[in-house]
């Protein structure tokens, strides 16, 4: 592409952008609300997993030590 033809995409990309009708602010309010909802929605969701799998982990670490114990007193009762 040459220099001739990029000024002439360039314009041509002008009018276009300029021919498109523009949101009203009560339109771009609600945009930028959507954008925000969509936000909140990510980082809900990511806390929920958040939480979720650290309380996966923890109900393993309780289960380990709660076997733990139980092999314990079982070689206890066994010893004696």
């Amino acid at each position: 592409m040459n220099n001739t033809e990029r000024a002439q995409l360039v314009e041509d990309l002008r009018l276009v952008l300029a021919a498109t009708a523009q949101l009203s602010e009560d339109e771009h309010q609600w945009v930028k609300l959507a954008i925000r909802k969509e936000a909140q929605t990510i980082a809900f969701r990511n806390s929920i997993i958040e939480k979720t799998v650290s309380s996966l982990l923890w109900s393993l670490l309780a289960a380990a030590g709660i076997g733990l114990l139980e092999l314990i007193r079982s070689y206890v009762m066994t010893r004696t």
